[in-house]
């Protein structure tokens, strides 16, 4: 692209002579030229200003001189204040009009002088009511939204002789698990606690390991810890594994079902079975507890997870007498830091002793609340005379 020189006009009304074409020129030329063009534009612009009030033989001198029957005419335009500006400078580009649509319009300001919020119009798809989605990994099925006269799957195949099956010497009586709705992850973790592993699938059950191996008032606990089975009456067999199960200091058993939502508890198929399960338990003297994964509490798992972390730490037998003899020399209960201070004098490995014991049910305290220095500690109860611990269920 070639430019066409730039107007040889100066402010005295001489002219100059031709300018270097910028065909071929470096680009620091050709920022010169443009510099010495802009205060030269500038310089006239102020001039232009000061002509009315100077004699017409100084005005006429500051306007361009052509030939003789152009002189006059543009001696005459030169009464009137010109406008310079950067596209009239170099010949052969239209100078902008400010009037011309493409230029831009003045903003439509209220008297406040405040810009208006447009007017957003809504696309048609936006009007339509918005069709209710629930989460993909919750169930497909929901007997909530089932017919009411839906029978149920135990009655309709006539499932009767329930039995239950525990693992050898109290352990987990699976580790392989099959999934139904896609992989997770699975883990195998040796409890402190229980002295045994605890093979656990799923975030929620991870969590709810953590529960179990820091909270004092539960003497044991075992995942995966009875499969229950049934027969039909065309000679199949129907099973369901539980979660887990756990034993309390008052000697009572649980088991467990974890879930990560509670529509799958009303999942047609697994409410039936846990239904059913429920009632066989009950004959044994066993509860079954459905936990909702999505409900614990963030504090109450950051508390935990603080003492979970400790639970392999190291303390000797007469740290563990001096714990236990604190405990008795102020009643049967004693702040925590004062138990802290009796175990070790360095506040961090206090810290970690204490929950240490914790977890082997040395000392008990509460995790329901974040702890403090006054967190009121005491022995955690053993299972009553008579009570058969988890290990040794019979049945």
């Amino acid at each position: 692209m070639t430019y066409n020189k730039i107007s040889n006009v100066l402010a005295d009304g001489g002219e100059r002579g031709p300018t270097r074409a910028l065909d071929n020129s470096k680009p620091h030329d050709m920022m010169s030229v443009r510099e010495k063009a802009s205060r030269e534009r500038n310089y006239i612009q102020s001039r232009a200003k000061t002509t009315t009030n100077e004699p017409a033989t100084v005005r006429a001198s500051l306007t361009p001189i052509g030939n003789d029957s152009e002189g006059a005419s543009m001696s005459e335009a030169a009464d009137e204040p010109q406008v310079f500006n950067r596209n009239t400078q170099i010949e052969g580009i239209q100078a902008c009009d400010p009037c011309d649509p493409a230029h831009g319009t003045e903003e439509p300001y209220d008297e406040a002088g405040v810009l208006p919020r447009p007017i957003m119009i809504p696309h048609p798809s936006e009007c339509l009511p918005r069709r209710k989605r629930k989460s993909k990994w919750l169930p497909r099925q929901d007997r909530r939204n089932a017919s009411p006269w839906r029978p149920s799957q135990p009655k309709v195949e006539g499932w009767h002789s329930p039995v239950l099956h525990l693992g050898e010497d109290g352990q987990a009586v699976r580790i392989n698990f099959t999934y139904r709705n896609g992989g997770t992850s699975t883990a195998a973790r040796f409890s402190v606690k229980a002295r045994s592993l605890q093979y656990t699938e799923g975030p929620h059950e991870s969590r709810y390991f953590r529960f179990l191996e820091t909270d004092y008032r539960v003497c044991d606990f075992q995942f995966q810890i009875a499969r229950i089975e049934w027969l039909t009456s065309t000679g199949f067999v129907r099973s369901y594994t539980f979660d887990g199960g756990r034993q309390d200091e008052t000697g009572v058993i649980t088991f467990f079902e974890i879930k990560a939502h509670q529509a799958y508890f009303e999942e047609p198929e697994t409410y039936d079975r846990l239904q059913e399960a429920e009632k066989e338990l009950a004959r044994h003297g066993i509860k079954l507890e459905r936990i909702v994964g999505d409900r614990f509490e963030g504090v109450i798992v950051d508390t935990i997870n603080d003492v979970y972390m400790d639970r392999s730490a190291s303390f000797s037998r007469e740290q563990e007498y001096r714990a236990l003899e604190q405990i008795e020399k102020d009643g049967g209960v004693t702040p925590l830091g004062k138990l802290r201070e009796s175990v070790h004098t360095d506040p961090r490995h206090g810290r970690a002793i204490a929950n240490a014991m914790l977890v082997r049910r040395i000392v008990g305290f509460s995790l329901r609340r974040p702890l403090t220095l006054d967190t009121p500690v005491r022995r955690p109860a053993r299972l009553p005379v008579g009570v058969s611990p988890l290990r040794n269920l019979k049945i």
